[in-house]
């Protein structure tokens, strides 16, 4: 976990930690995080999201990456 001055960066690595997996249910293959990105805004005014739905905007955001870990060795690969 870092603070990289603008947001919260978790990263979950390939080798040292056990792998957090997404399954079953619709998804075809396995998908592996690889990084969760929190943002959020300083200020009760103004919005901390990246992205808005229907021109609206939102108090934080998460983003989770990822890769598909059935058909790649890891994130490098499948980027």
């Amino acid at each position: 976990m870092a603070n990289t001055g603008q947001t919260l960066l978790v990263t979950v690595s390939d080798v040292d930690d056990p792998p957090v997996n997404i399954t079953n249910g619709p998804l075809q293959y396995t998908y592996r995080f690889s990084e969760i990105i929190l943002h959020w805004g300083k200020e009760k005014d103004r919005p901390g999201s990246e992205h808005s739905i229907n021109h609206h905007s939102f108090p934080a955001e998460v983003q989770i990456y990822g890769y598909n870990s059935d058909l790649y060795s890891n994130m490098s690969v499948a980027r």
